[in-house]
């Protein structure tokens, strides 16, 4: 499998070039994905702590100034990763090695803060994204679609307020047209199993991280309407946005092809208890 195939690397990876747009130094970013994954690096030595030191040294070398502290834990991470059962792409695994080595990296200057993005959309509104990539190839998703429902407007660190999205697939046109049509497939699972959620509770909705109309406008989507559901009871909701899976638009089609295979796992497993 591929690396990237844990949410949670690209989680940490996502959330520290966010925090470094937002003006954060780079130990300050550093110091702030520490604590806030304090649990999993505390707890989690044999998987989680393995994958935030990855996630935390992609985001770093991604902006060109990995720093030789998070080099070295990463490398101990690969190291961590290949005594797993977990079958990562040997290729995965040599391409980071080569990359960290290229610590240490200087610390990269931050512009002035653009605007904030502040979404208009109404609670309950719903657009499709059509799957077509080799992801969706992959997935067994190419032709079908992604219903993204606004469930709720969510105030991040930067002062942006950026949409809650729910995720649900839909084989075929048409589109429902009623809440009850919208229900007859499920909500996706997202995530779990992290962040102090309880076993069998799970994460139900994505952080649509937004910089700007345009980019917004970018991602062909497609209105359906705007349906009043109810989320599922065994949802886990975060009451602070750096905590909640993140949906960048660089990477869309692939995170959703993510939650659709993290939605069949937990779905698979909560079958044999």
């Amino acid at each position: 499998m591929r690396i990237t195939d844990f949410p949670m690397l690209l989680e940490v990876k996502d959330a520290y070039i966010c925090l470094r747009k937002e003006g954060k130094c780079r130990d300050d970013a550093t110091r702030i994905l520490v604590e806030n994954y304090s649990d999993e690096l505390d707890m989690g030595a044999d998987d989680d702590a393995l994958l935030f030191w990855v996630g935390l040294a992609d985001g770093q070398y991604a902006r060109k100034e990995l720093s030789t502290e998070v080099a070295q834990q990463a490398l101990s991470a690969l190291s961590g990763i290949e005594q797993t059962d977990w079958d990562v792409t040997r290729g995965d695994i040599q391409r980071r090695r080569n990359r960290y080595a290229e610590a240490p990296m200087p610390e990269r200057k931050v512009g002035k803060p653009k605007k904030k993005f502040r979404c208009t959309w109404s609670i309950g509104d719903t657009f499709a994204y059509l799957f077509s990539g080799a992801d969706a190839v992959e997935a067994g998703l190419s032709g079908k679609y992604a219903l993204l429902r606004k469930v709720a407007d969510v105030e991040y660190e930067d002062g942006s307020i950026l949409p809650a999205l729910s995720i649900c697939i839909w084989p075929s046109l048409p589109f429902p047209e009623d809440n009850t049509g919208f229900q007859s497939v499920p909500i996706l699972k997202i995530n779990a199993d992290r962040m102090g959620i309880p076993y069998g509770m799970y994460e139900y909705r994505a952080l649509l991280m937004i910089k700007n109309k345009k980019q917004l406008d970018s991602i062909p989507l497609r209105y359906v309407g705007n349906f009043d559901v109810r989320m599922p009871t065994d949802e886990a909701v975060y009451d602070y946005a750096g905590y909640m899976t993140m949906l960048l638009p660089e990477r869309f089609e692939k995170s959703l092809c993510i939650y659709w295979k993290m939605h069949n796992y937990y779905s698979a497993r909560a079958t044999q208890h």
